[in-house]
């Protein structure tokens, strides 16, 4: 039987967690023969090619191998499971995320179906080793489309652990940026939601199905429970928002500062007024502060000043 999914698990110093996510992919409902595990070491200086030794001495009957990727960045890494991959589709999923034991089976579904689907996801649910800090919300670590299955509308977009691509359709946009997304302990975002912004662009109503059975869950670790992460991440993601959205000359970039000032403005008077309804100051930084964070980061795009920060 021909391989008909690629799952590509993409990794940079994380042997310990990478054996989760490999337990969740070996022990999956559908037969190993029907698909292949690619894990893209992206120069890893950890144990990472021993562990896969160990999965592909344990389980004998599965297509795993390891590919080594020396250029580092999530963009590079998935970029080098795309060229390597011999399934028709290829299933991302993050070296710190476990697979539901029905997520390729859930999936396969929908392939092979009257409209060959573009790309397919489904929720991301966190998972704890820690304990869960009592103000951490579950929904700050979530990404879902809801309780039904649909299809997605144009603009909107699966997150980089639960999206599942044809790969010709993934050829034809260019696979991923490789300039935005993490690259090693640099903290950065947007990839993923570059390559469905091509999508949208490139394919004439594309098929992207949402199916809330195709889940994943995702590490919450320590510093994700930490009220100046998601001051950071929503800073990062402001400053994506720009290089997503870049447009050729001063006024496009002036406009969009003077925007995201004024919203600046607006957002921290909300702020403060809605201050006393939380009894924990971390919901509040979360729910109220980020947001001005991300108009604070398309404000220094905008100004061409890119920052840099540490994913911890």
């Amino acid at each position: 039987m021909s391989i008909e999914i690629t799952v590509a698990i993409c990794t940079y110093n994380r042997a310990d967690l990478l054996s989760g996510a490999l337990e969740s992919v070996c022990q999956q409902t559908l037969s190993p023969d029907r698909y292949e595990i690619i894990v893209v070491d992206n120069a890893s200086t950890d144990n990472t090619p021993g562990v896969v030794r160990a999965f592909q001495e344990k389980y004998t009957g599965h297509h795993l191998h390891r590919v080594y990727e020396a250029k580092q960045g999530t963009g590079y890494a998935r970029n080098a499971a795309l060229n390597e991959a011999k399934g028709g589709y290829i299933a991302y999923l993050d070296d710190d995320g476990k697979a539901k034991s029905d997520w390729l089976e859930s999936s396969i579904t929908h392939i092979g179906g009257p409209n060959y689907p573009q790309c397919l996801g489904g929720p991301i649910k966190p998972y704890f080793t820690n304990v869960k800090l009592a103000w951490f919300k579950d929904q700050y670590e979530s990404r879902s489309w809801g309780e039904k299955e649909r299809h997605l509308e144009y603009g909107e977009s699966f997150s980089g652990s639960n999206m599942i691509w044809r790969k010709e359709v993934l050829l034809l946009i260019g696979g991923f940026n490789e300039t935005m997304g993490p690259k090693g302990e640099t903290f950065s975002i947007g990839e993923d939601t570059m390559a469905f912004r091509c999508l949208w662009r490139l394919v004439k109503d594309p098929v992207v199905i949402y199916d809330p059975a195709i889940i994943v869950f995702h590490w919450v670790p320590p510093f994700k429970m930490k009220a100046s992460y998601y001051l950071k991440r929503a800073f990062l993601t402001g400053q994506a928002g720009v290089q997503l959205d870049k447009r050729p000359g001063l006024h496009w970039r002036v406009r969009t500062g003077f925007r995201s000032g004024g919203a600046i403005g607006l957002r921290m008077v909300q702020a403060v007024i809605r201050l006393p309804r939380y009894r924990r100051w971390q919901n509040w930084i979360v729910e109220e502060c980020a947001p001005i964070a991300s108009k604070l980061g398309t404000c220094f795009a905008a100004c061409g000043i890119i920052l840099t920060m540490k994913r911890k």
